[in-house]
């Protein structure tokens, strides 16, 4: 399988393998996963194998993935199978050390701990490992690192940042960080969180008008 994405390289893959081998890798970037944008698929997707196999997530799939990478014969069904398997668990394991320097790339201080609904002291606290980061932070901190990962396809960090902060019809006028405010001590099964991340799904594969 190739999975080269330059126009010159002959097509070997369906749309749809591209599709969620790009969704995998921008998930991947907003947990801290990052990889050289300017080089091809497969080499980004090899360079995620690596980084998820030092930190023991999803180790059945990234193997799986990376023999399939290696020229082991699969068909797209199969394919999909790996891809999705890896993106499903980068979204059931939360890395905190690594989403806190993330999301610091989208966010200064002062958003974050809004978003966060911690003190500004505490987002660098804990950035830093100062301080360990709390379970419940560590999953309100991965929720959002999922929530970048879907917007990253359409949006630049700079759109990221105002995505959180334009009112949205779907939340009563609020914006998604307004919306979390509101929410009090928010969790991602709350009905702002889930409002905010059906939003961000329906941006995948949109256009920025």
């Amino acid at each position: 399988m190739n999975l080269r994405t330059e126009s010159e390289s002959r097509p070997t893959i369906s749309g749809e393998v591209l599709r969620d081998t790009l969704r995998l890798l921008h998930r991947g970037q907003a947990m801290g996963f990052t990889t050289d944008e300017d080089e091809p698929a497969d080499h980004r997707v090899k360079a995620l194998i690596d980084e998820l196999r030092r930190v023991k997530v999803g180790k059945e799939h990234a193997a799986s993935l990376q023999q399939i990478l290696g020229g082991r014969k699969a068909d797209a069904g199969t394919t999909l199978d790996a891809i999705r398997g890896l993106f499903a668990a980068l979204g059931e394991n939360p890395i905190p050390e690594r989403e806190w320097q993330s999301l610091l790339n989208f966010f200064d201080a002062q958003q974050l701990a809004i978003l966060l609904r911690i003190s500004e002291s505490s987002v660098k606290r804990y950035a830093h490992q100062v301080r360990h980061t709390p379970d419940h932070i560590a999953t309100r901190l991965h929720w959002l690192a999922i929530v970048v990962g879907y917007l990253t396809g359409t949006y630049n960090d700079y759109g990221v940042r105002r995505w959180f902060q334009r009112p949205r019809q779907a939340l009563e006028g609020r914006s998604p960080q307004e919306a979390l405010q509101d929410d009090g001590d928010w969790t991602p099964d709350g009905e702002a969180a889930r409002k905010i991340e059906a939003l961000a799904i329906a941006n995948i594969g949109m256009t920025v008008t």
